[in-house]
């Protein structure tokens, strides 16, 4: 009696679809929790620090720099309306430095309240040797009417970030918050019907 010898050769694996099913849930509940959680960082850091703003005119301080919100468009050329513009606060021996071409961030001298970004393009020295700047908007046709004195000047441009202006002012007026409240309430929903597809699956399983 002769030996018959068989060769086995590999099946494909299939994949289990409720094991695709559980991973894909799995992933979704990662990424959930991961967005809500970065959010609430970002959102409770610029509401403290919104809060703990005690000038009108400055907005709030991050990591040691002044956020501003862009609300005309004498600077469109540079950063549009919208955007959240970055400065770097200036000290006294800082003021020195001011060269035409330097964006700066000044109050203005009818209202302290209000804070102005615009470009340095011309130098002035005056009486008794004091120096004083002549400002324009990248997008305004003329100069500024009145002459900058390096005591308004609070902080050169750094960057701006597109749209983060709306972020700042939706922030300061409580309307982002109630975003993030609804946003709660459907991702409360979305675990618990994870949960339940999660349960699901492990009932599939020991079927």
């Amino acid at each position: 009696m002769n030996d018959m010898s068989f060769l086995l050769l590999p099946t494909a694996t299939t994949l289990n679809p409720q094991h695709v099913v559980t991973g894909a849930l799995r992933v979704f509940r990662i990424a959930i929790g991961a967005v809500l959680a970065l959010i609430l960082v970002l959102t409770a850091a610029l509401a403290l620090a919104s809060l703990r703003s005690n000038d009108s005119a400055m907005g709030p301080q991050i990591f040691g720099r002044r956020l501003l919100v862009v609300r005309s468009g004498s600077m469109n050329e540079t950063f549009p309306v919208g955007s959240a513009v970055v400065i770097n606060p200036i000290s006294p021996s800082g003021m020195k430095s001011l060269r035409v071409g330097t964006i700066v961030s000044f109050k203005s001298a009818a209202n302290p309240d209000i804070l102005i970004t615009h470009r340095i393009v011309e130098t002035i020295v005056r009486g008794g040797g004091r120096v004083a700047f002549r400002t324009k908007g990248d997008s305004n046709t003329l100069a500024d009417q009145t002459f900058l004195d390096p005591s308004q000047v609070v902080g050169t441009y750094s960057y701006a970030i597109p749209h983060g202006g709306h972020v700042l002012v939706a922030i300061q007026s409580g309307r982002l918050l109630a975003a993030l409240l609804i946003a709660f309430i459907f991702a409360s929903i979305s675990w618990m019907f994870t949960n339940r597809a999660f349960a699901s699956s492990d009932q599939w399983e020991i079927l």
